[in-house]
């Protein structure tokens, strides 16, 4: 029986590949009108996972308060949670805004933010699996792109919880990163 050997650094290249291809996320290019948001807000930071800590209360602050019943002027019952305002260095500081998209804001209730989000060319990507573990998993993985394959502006990214994306992880959570230009997969 003749024995096949693979050398070490092949055989570490090519689970790496596998690895990327499996968790790589596809996504798909588009352009957003400009949208309202009402909602809660909080600034933030990825030092020390803050961002999960702060974004955990205001989930738990959402529900507590019925947020989301005090919003005039819904377009739906989905959830947003937009991230915006970032320091010249993410990691540095962002403002997260979590609440519904809204048609108007004159109506903004005592306590919450509205805030207008600038449209403008933006990568779609869905997050599927147990939440929240499967969105920190697709941010990380987007932190993790180089500017070849991700050529993000900072302006604005949010996610999108519809009814049944909150009770059913395969239907998944739409996360939207603006980007300077579309980039091709």
């Amino acid at each position: 029986m003749q024995s096949f050997k693979i050398p070490f650094t092949i055989a570490l290249g090519l689970v790496i590949l596998f690895i990327w291809t499996q968790c790589s996320t596809p996504s798909e290019d588009l352009s957003v009108e400009p949208f309202n948001v009402i909602g809660m807000t909080v600034i933030t930071s990825l030092k020390g996972e803050q961002n999960t800590t702060d974004i955990s209360i205001l989930w738990g602050q959402l529900y507590a308060q019925k947020v989301i019943q005090k919003i005039p002027n819904k377009i739906d019952d989905d959830i947003y949670i937009v991230y915006t305002d970032y320091a010249s260095n993410p990691d540095d500081g962002f403002r997260v805004i979590m609440g519904a998209k809204v048609s108007s804001l004159d109506s903004i209730p005592k306590g919450l933010t509205g805030r207008r989000i600038q449209g403008g060319a933006y990568k779609r990507y869905v997050a599927r699996g147990d939440m929240p573990k499967a969105i920190n998993n697709l941010w990380s993985e987007i932190r993790l792109m180089d500017s070849s394959h991700l050529q993000r502006n900072y302006v604005a990214d949010y996610e999108v919880y519809d009814r049944k994306s909150i009770s059913d992880p395969d239907v998944g959570v739409e996360l939207y990163i603006s980007v300077r230009k579309p980039v091709n997969n």
